[in-house]
């Protein structure tokens, strides 16, 4: 359950978000308490849709009859639902454009919106519909197996999230991923299944792949070894992408701000990621994109920088480096059983840098 003045910011920010008068302050901690929620797929959809239609509806002389609807409504939902906490819904003052009207109207479309979810979530439209009750959740230096309602199996790798409801009952079965997993997808023509990231979403029928979306990382992968899936990429202008067998989608998590000329000829600073790159994968990149599910530790000339990543989530330690020259430094190797200094005792035998251990355990590179 969340915090009253919770439900009340994000109201009022969807609200301003529909009439186009929110700030890029308001929108990213609007973005921030959805995704703190789990229901930002839905929100992110709907507030980039075309609902001018919607909006055009909601004329000057409707706009007061229709809010008062919509607060007996809540309040109704919240009679019916003691559990919930009531959504309190304040006077909005007119704006800076003296555009009163248009704003209520927003907030009246989102704050149903937002009802919807809330009281409603065995809509019919199926991102409504999502319910995570179960999490499954590893730790640096350990990974899991796990085999969900459908069938369907899930290898996670360290320090990663899966959420997934208890059954699929949707119209689709989705889960929401953070970090690494590997899916071996039960097939259901007519039940597709989908992963969320924050980066993009994975939509299949029946398939193997790989998905790495590790928060803080650069970028978020994924790697498919049979099947198809569906790629569809994350922000204002989604993207979709259809992979073969041994192909991979790298996209950018990383926002470029980028100037642009609006029409009334001001400038303004546009947030993008950058658009995502499919590559061919050959045969043995395959088998190291997976390794870790056969508990084998791959990397193919990596950067030391990301070798460490790889170690410090493996293993659960720390490294860190005292020579920032030596994070460019290229590795390849394929590692089962090994121990963190076994593995790195083989990559200091090259001769290319040192490592030392200090009382505290933290690896330094030098």
């Amino acid at each position: 359950m969340q915090d009253k003045s919770e439900t009340e910011k994000i109201w009022n920010l969807m609200a301003k978000k529909l009439a186009g008068e929110i700030t890029h302050e308001e929108e990213e901690d609007l973005r921030v308490l959805l995704q703190e929620h789990s229901y930002v797929s839905y929100v992110d959809e709907v507030l980039a849709g075309d609902w001018k239609e919607t909006y055009n509806y909601y004329q000057p002389g409707k706009v007061e009859s229709l809010y008062e609807q919509h607060q007996q409504r809540l309040a109704n939902a919240v009679d019916e639902n003691s559990s919930e906490e009531e959504l309190i819904v304040e006077p909005v003052k007119q704006g800076k454009l003296g555009s009163m009207w248009r704003y209520a109207a927003a907030a009246c479309i989102a704050a149903l919106l937002f009802a919807a979810w809330q009281w409603w979530p065995s809509s019919s439209d199926d991102k409504q519909a999502i319910v995570y009750g179960q999490q499954l959740v590893t730790q640096k230096g350990s990974r899991s197996q796990i085999v969900l309602p459908d069938g369907s199996k899930v290898w996670l790798n360290a320090g990663s999230t899966l959420d997934y409801p208890k059954q699929f009952n949707g119209k689709t079965r989705a889960v929401q991923l953070e970090g690494e997993a590997y899916f071996e997808v039960a097939k259901n023509t007519k039940q597709p299944f989908i992963v969320h990231t924050k980066t993009f979403d994975i939509k299949v029928l029946g398939t193997g792949f790989n998905v790495r979306a590790y928060p803080g990382e650069d970028s978020a992968v994924t790697s498919l070894v049979h099947g198809s899936v569906e790629v569809i990429t994350g922000g204002k202008e989604k993207r979709s992408i259809l992979l073969k067998p041994n192909e991979k989608i790298t996209l950018s998590t990383t926002i470029i701000a980028q100037e642009a000329t609006t029409e009334t000829g001001l400038q303004e600073t546009v947030l993008l990621n950058t658009l995502p790159e499919k590559m061919m994968l050959i045969d043995d990149t395959v088998q190291q994109e997976t390794a870790w599910v056969k508990n084998q530790l791959a990397f193919k000339k990596m950067p030391l920088v990301k070798v460490a990543l790889l170690l410090e989530n493996w293993f659960g330690a720390e490294i860190r480096f005292r020579n920032e020259d030596k994070k460019a430094l290229h590795f390849t190797g394929v590692f089962e059983g090994q121990s963190l200094d076994e593995i790195l005792g083989i990559l200091e035998a090259t001769g290319t840098f040192h490592y030392t251990k200090d009382s505290n355990g933290i690896i330094w590179i030098e």
